[in-house]
């Protein structure tokens, strides 16, 4: 994957950068990857993919702290701050602007018919996973990016819905529905199951995306090289998720804010 092997690559710069000791010594410690946001981003997602193979290359632990704040300033800080002996690193920021298939900033995020499944008033959550269930589990990341500059939208509200592993939709309760708000980084997470298709259209995954202050953006989600894709006459290919690994996908929304 492009994205991981940029990682990997920016890694030993990093090392070359920041390490006093000697090359055939280090490493002789453990080492911390400091992420300057909270877990569940881009970069977050990356350094846990990235430390075990790091752990096998090196022969030691790979700690990953998360240090967010002040716009990965406070991570930063911390890492200036260490003792320039390599043990402790600042994980570039990978953005996902322009990986993947989400728009490029400037392009609005096309819209998309709702359908007829969409149910107000959802509770807000990040996890539609059911007790008891067994259905392949999907975590999604991303960011709400103003079209104007390319800037995190915070505070805007996402909501989700689709339906089971059985390709049925909820309409008497708020299973695999719900909404949540982006943080300061523009940055959401949200949980679930990958769903199931049903006659008639591929597999999917309603949003209604609004900024503060701005009209609601009622798109679809895609899966990348689902066969039902050629086949359904709503799906768009620029609406494809970018697949980081198994169960990791990401979309980044960009509104008009």
């Amino acid at each position: 994957m492009k994205r991981i092997g940029l990682a990997v690559a920016c890694v030993p710069v990093a090392l070359m950068v920041a390490g006093a000791a000697p090359a055939q010594t280090y490493p002789s410690k453990a080492v911390r990857i400091i992420v300057p946001y909270p877990p569940g981003g881009t970069s977050d997602i990356l350094s846990r993919l990235l430390s075990p193979k790091l752990n096998e290359t090196f022969g030691q632990p790979i700690v990953v702290d998360n240090r967010p704040g002040a716009n990965g300033n406070i991570g930063a800080e911390l890492v200036a701050k260490s003792a320039p002996d390599g043990y402790t690193l600042l994980l570039p920021v990978f953005s996902a602007h322009g990986q993947g298939r989400s728009p490029a900033c400037g392009d609005p995020t096309p819209s998309q018919t709702e359908g007829p499944f969409f149910k107000a008033g959802t509770p807000e959550r990040t996890s539609f996973i059911e007790p008891g269930t067994t259905a392949a589990r999907l975590v999604i990341t991303g960011q709400v990016l103003s079209a104007r500059g390319c800037r995190p939208v915070p505070n805007a509200v996402l909501e989700f819905w689709h339906s089971d592993d059985r390709g049925e939709y909820d309409n008497n309760g708020y299973r695999y529905r719900g909404h949540q708000r982006t943080d300061q980084q523009g940055g959401y997470r949200i949980e679930t199951i990958v769903p199931a298709a049903y006659p008639g259209r591929t597999r999917h995954i309603h949003v209604k995306v609004q900024a503060p202050g701005r009209r609601v953006l009622t798109t679809q989600l895609y899966f990348p090289n689902d066969p039902g894709n050629r086949r359904d006459g709503i799906y768009r290919r620029e609406l494809e998720m970018k697949m980081i690994d198994a169960g990791m996908a990401q979309f980044d929304f960009v509104v008009d804010a």
